[in-house]
């Protein structure tokens, strides 16, 4: 296979004859005049430092693994560049879109589909930035949990947000009696969330204040739900509290919470992910058990 190298085309010097970008001639220091994509050699306006060194990396990561690489290949058809575009030797390619600013789910999903409208599969690598966040935009489901990549311009790296990683530890608490006194203390003085919480709970025949211990975490749980897991655990107990239920009811009463969304999972399978791990806590703790394919509270 000839990879594609910025070589002039004889019609037309300034043009690649593979791609048919601009390209320029340069020499090198022992005299050998050599040609570049135009578009490898100009900083984007508003482009970081950190951004251009990210991209740089990336251009020899996926080189050292066999592929042909290039930055800022312009689809004209789809008005989108991505930062890197990797050609494998099957000739399969991939559009790499390396982010260091701050994107919104409807940011992400719009650019996303529009490579995904010419199958061109879209990988997403965030910058050391978004290290202290998370991307739940970007974030895909695996047999290990929910990973991003990242690079930091000199590595690249899969994170799983599970119990290890500290951006899930520093929002959640697993302490119960603090959490307790937490909750209690938003409900008494009508702080947001606990007061639509508790309004929420009413509707379903629970108040917050006489929450059962059992329903607050002892464990890391994964990311998604943007009601607090207590909340949820408390809304399983109470269906619970009524009569046994199947798997398939309690995921209806997790898909009925707000989530947050990505470009990768389809959110009935996230849903079905975490509450799979909220029940197996609850298992491991002797909360529930399971008779006839119904689950059930071990004590009524």
């Amino acid at each position: 296979m000839q990879k594609h190298r910025a070589e002039p085309s004889q019609p037309q010097l300034s043009q690649c004859r593979w791609c048919h970008q601009s390209i320029y001639c340069r020499r090198k220091s022992g005299g050998q005049s050599i040609y570049c994509h135009q578009a490898q050699h100009i900083k984007r306006p508003g482009e970081s430092d950190s951004h251009l060194q990210g991209k740089r990396f990336l251009k020899q990561f996926f080189q050292k693994q066999g592929a042909h690489v290039e930055n800022e290949v312009y689809y004209p058809h789809l008005r989108q560049r991505p930062d890197v575009w990797v050609m494998w030797p099957n000739q399969f390619i991939w559009a790499i879109e390396y982010q260091c600013a701050y994107l919104t789910y409807a940011q992400f999903l719009k650019r996303t589909q529009v490579y995904q409208s010419v199958n061109l599969p879209v990988f997403w690598i965030l910058g050391a930035n978004y290290l202290g966040k998370i991307p739940y935009a970007v974030l895909h489901l695996e047999s290990q949990g929910l990973g991003a990549d990242y690079s930091d311009g000199v590595q690249l790296k899969r994170i799983h947000f599970n119990g290890q990683q500290a951006c899930v530890r520093q929002q959640q608490c697993i302490y119960p009696q603090r959490l307790l006194q937490k909750i209690r203390q938003g409900v008494q003085q009508h702080r947001a969330p606990y007061r639509q919480l508790q309004q929420r709970i009413y509707l379903c025949g629970g108040n917050l204040l006489h929450m059962p211990v059992v329903c607050l975490p002892t464990t890391y749980l994964p990311v998604g739900p943007r009601s607090p897991h207590w909340f949820i655990y408390y809304e399983l107990w109470l269906l619970l509290h009524e009569q046994a239920r199947s798997y398939a009811e309690l995921l209806g009463c997790v898909a009925e919470i707000p989530w947050y969304q990505s470009v990768y999972i389809d959110e009935r399978k996230w849903q079905a992910f975490v509450l799979t791990e909220m029940l197996q806590a609850w298992f491991n703790a002797g909360v529930i058990v399971t008779v006839a394919d119904q689950i059930c509270l071990a004590k009524r």
